[in-house]
């Protein structure tokens, strides 16, 4: 057997070169994907779960841990705390509250009257494995995120909190950003038992009230009350929803599951099973603001004497989502007074409009990427062998 020795080298040239130009091709396509994977999957830890700087285990040592630290620090609670005054988070302190035990959530139970944690400006936490609570019968926000600071939700929850403001849950002014965990059986006396944004006499915003940016790509907000307008979210700001599911909440007026005077954009999750007891919008509300719909959405069980699912006011632009089988005793599953509906109609609306919506578009941008690299690749292999002929294999073969 002989081997054409002309043919060898040229392989091995072919491969050292264009084997590298392959390899790393294939690196910068499996990192781009990795990343798409941690972007789209909305419910990424950048942190272990159980391995921290800090291990604390009453109010004293975890407010110095919080103090001393110098930017960022993961504080661990290794059992239920029990605090006397408001746990701040100061400006420029990065600070992740967490259990030391990956399958216990300890408590951080707050002072009657007033919130259990608050951000202020330039601060950040993370949250997760850890239960953001009052005691039964003690009032008190659970969070409150200042103009400036930043709340992040991975999971664990923010339940049992009584408001006396807006805000029973948490109390948004500046960013607040939810992959998981649960906001859950939060009071809000008058109007949003959800997310909160502002302070004033008409308590709104038992679960969360936002007056912020407020996204939620993951994680429940549930089983709230409000004895007035907002049962699981009340936004005056941006509100942009992407996955995730607001559900089993219920208020007295308008927005059983999001009243919105602000703009909220929902491209994913699910809004089912809210309740408006005297009035509209069981599943959204559109209290004169801007409401977009899209993308695989649902908004679906809800209640309510008009509008089971979208009661509008303002303007309400649907490019696609689900609002179907709501429950209405006058008007109908969506109805809108005054308020403009762009791409839709009044009624019961299916899923088929003949818009792309923005799951439609992505796979779209996928294909075409695909394309360009493979195109790009075909092409680079073509024009070099044009142009240098010599170098390509001799039609001896291997014998």
């Amino acid at each position: 057997m002989s081997v054409n020795v002309k043919s060898t080298v040229i392989l091995r040239h072919f491969c050292s070169k264009w084997g590298l130009l392959f390899v790393s091709l294939l690196f910068v396509i499996v990192l781009f994907s990795s990343g798409f994977v941690c972007v789209f999957s909305g419910g990424v830890s950048f942190f272990a779960l159980g391995v921290s700087n800090k291990v604390v285990s009453n109010e004293t040592d975890l407010k110095n841990a919080v103090n001393s630290v110098s930017g960022t620090i993961t504080i661990a609670l290794n059992n239920d705390i029990t605090l006397t005054e408001t746990l701040v988070i100061p400006a420029n302190k990065d600070i992740t509250l967490t259990s030391n035990i990956k399958s216990k959530f300890y408590k951080l139970i707050g002072p009657k009257y007033v919130s259990t944690i608050t951000v202020e400006k330039g601060g950040v936490l993370k949250l997760e494995g850890v239960i953001v609570t009052h005691k039964s019968g003690e009032g008190g926000q659970g969070v409150i995120v200042k103009t400036g600071g930043k709340f992040i939700m991975y999971s664990g929850e923010v339940s049992g909190n009584n408001a006396f403001d807006r805000g029973g849950g948490i109390h948004n002014l500046g960013s607040f950003v939810m992959y998981g965990g649960v906001v859950s059986n939060n009071v809000a006396n008058y109007t949003g038992d959800g997310v909160l944004g502002v302070a004033s006499y008409s308590t709104n915003g038992g679960g969360v009230w936002n007056k912020g940016s407020f996204e939620m790509s993951g994680g429940l907000i549930s089983n709230n009350f409000a004895t007035y307008s907002g049962g699981g979210v009340e936004n005056i700001g941006v509100f942009t929803m992407t996955g995730g599911q607001i559900s089993d909440n219920v208020a007295s007026w308008p927005g059983g599951g999001v009243l919105n005077t602000g703009v909220f954009t929902m491209s994913g999750g699910m809004i089912t099973d809210n309740t408006v007891t005297y009035s509209y919008g069981g599943g959204v509300y559109n209290d004169g603001g801007v409401f977009n719909l899209s993308g695989d959405s649902l908004i679906s069980n809800n209640k309510a004497i008009g509008g089971g699912g979208v009661y509008n006011t303002g303007t309400f632009n649907r490019r696609g989502g689900v609002v179907s089988d709501n429950i209405v005793s006058v008007y109908s599953d969506i109805f809108s007074d005054d308020g403009d509906i762009t791409n839709g109609y009044g009624g019961i609306i299916a899923n088929d409009d003949g818009i792309a919506n923005d799951d439609d578009i992505l796979v779209v941008v996928l294909i075409v990427s695909i394309v360009v690299i493979v195109s790009i690749v075909a092409g680079g292999l073509f024009f070099y062998f044009k142009k240098n002929p010599k170098k390509q294999m001799t039609n001896k073969q291997i014998l």
